[in-house]
């Protein structure tokens, strides 16, 4: 009764924008409504059923004195520029047809929906390198915000399903964790990797946050990470990091299906999956009556063994098959600065073929270029005895051209806590908030 109650105040509610004119309605047209309100979800978010039923409402109008024709709907769909919007519209007039009992009258035949072009479709990703900064920042962030960040770049949780997990979806003690998902999606337990335990359970999950308030969380996250000027214009929120998963799980050449289970799509990524989506258990019959599966399954294992950025959230262990067992044993980098080569100002002819010659020889043994305005060639190693050979061979090769050998040998940051290898610009671990140890040359 309440939920029908809930309904009849949202039918009665003046919608914004575009649906703000009153609309008055038959009693028959009242009937289809409620008979369509009462078949929405009880999870979906209030706006967004009033959205729906304040659609339905309009279209019930337009075809008030027309027939129920294909045409009829065809021009009601005309007036919305968005061909998102108007598969939307579409989907909300079908569903109204159907539980109003008119399947029969629905003029359309299957695959008659309407076409998306590619051109109005906006789907953006956030940069997977602003993700990672973010969670190498999360020192910066307080516990929920913390913990909605780790669901969010571990699970590609929506929004509506970060808002519906409470306090029973969340069993520590069995590392799994319950998601209610949205827009007919299958509904599944997850397993909890160990790098995030830790931000789950600072958070208590009998707060719960609706969809506001998750969107002006992500916006302060960004804000905590000096990105929300840069983005406010980008219309970006959290499922931009889910589209970031998605992309990274399938580059990563997972097994199509393993993704589509992962991020709890009940339909296909390709044709042939939907029989096996079907069948999956969730849950096992047996003598003492139904017991759900939270076991992670084999999927969860197989996903966080290329997942994009569950090492962002190590906290000094890592994770073998599940078991936090060993310490992280990153070794020291050491960086060899093999020097400026660049030959961009005036000197003698002689001077210049020699500084060609040491730079062609140089960058064979470099691994990489270090800075931006003058740009050195260096050779990163995790091993000092190989740096302090590498740095001989270099000089001996300086040294045959007649030109001064100074190089040094400077060991990266690192965390004493958790082994983590800063910038050299940071002072203190991205991870962990501890106090990095200087960098120092090696003699």
């Amino acid at each position: 009764m309440k939920l029908l109650e809930e309904f009849k105040e949202s039918l009665a509610k003046p919608a914004r924008g575009r649906l703000a004119r009153p609309i008055t309605l038959t009693t028959k047209e009242e009937s289809y409504i409620t008979n369509y309100a009462r078949s929405l979800p009880t999870k979906m978010s209030r706006s967004n059923r009033c959205q729906r039923i304040n659609h339905a409402k309009r279209f019930l109008v337009f075809v008030r004195d027309k027939p129920r024709d294909k045409q009829t709907i065809d021009g009601y769909l005309d007036q919305f520029k968005k061909d998102t919007t108007k598969i939307f519209v579409f989907g909300v007039v079908k569903e109204m047809f159907r539980t109003n009992g008119l399947e029969k009258q629905w003029p359309y035949r299957k695959g008659e929906t309407p076409q998306t072009r590619q051109s109005d479709v906006y789907s953006p990703a956030l940069d997977p390198e602003l993700i990672k900064m973010m969670i190498q920042n999360r020192n910066k962030l307080t516990d929920s915000e913390a913990c909605f960040l780790a669901l969010s770049t571990i699970y590609g949780l929506r929004r509506i399903e970060m808002s519906t997990i409470t306090s029973e979806d969340v069993k520590l003690e069995d590392n799994a964790i319950f998601i209610h998902t949205a827009k007919g999606g299958r509904e599944r337990w997850h397993k909890i990797p160990e790098q995030i335990k830790p931000y789950l359970t600072k958070h208590n999950f009998d707060t719960r946050f609706n969809g506001g308030e998750l969107t002006v969380m992500f916006w302060e996250i960004l804000k905590k990470n000096n990105l929300k000027s840069a983005l406010s214009n980008k219309r970006i929120g959290w499922h931009a990091i889910r589209r970031t998963v998605v992309t990274l799980l399938i580059r990563s050449g997972l097994d199509p299906f393993l993704v589509k289970d992962f991020l709890r799509w009940k339909g296909p990524p390709t044709q042939g999956l939907d029989m096996p989506a079907h069948y999956y258990a969730t849950s096992w019959v047996g003598l003492e009556g139904i017991k759900p599966i939270i076991t992670g399954t084999e999927a969860d294992i197989e996903i966080f063994k290329k997942h994009p950025f569950l090492e962002y959230w190590n906290t000094g262990e890592i994770v073998e098959n599940g078991d936090v067992s060993k310490e992280d044993k990153r070794m020291a980098r050491y960086w060899v600065n093999l020097g400026h080569w660049e030959t961009d100002f005036e000197e003698e002819s002689e001077q210049t073929e020699k500084r060609k010659r040491v730079r062609q020889e140089l960058e064979d043994l470099a691994t990489g270029v270090s800075g931006d305005i003058f740009p050195s060639l260096v050779y990163k190693t995790e091993d000092l005895d190989e740096a302090i050979r590498i740095r001989e061979k270099a000089k001996s090769i300086i040294r045959a051209e007649g030109f001064s050998d100074e190089l040094v040998i400077t060991r990266q940051p690192e965390c004493p806590a958790c082994g983590y290898l800063g910038r050299f610009s940071d002072q203190y671990c991205p991870r962990c908030g501890t106090k990095l140890t200087p960098q120092e040359e090696v003699d």
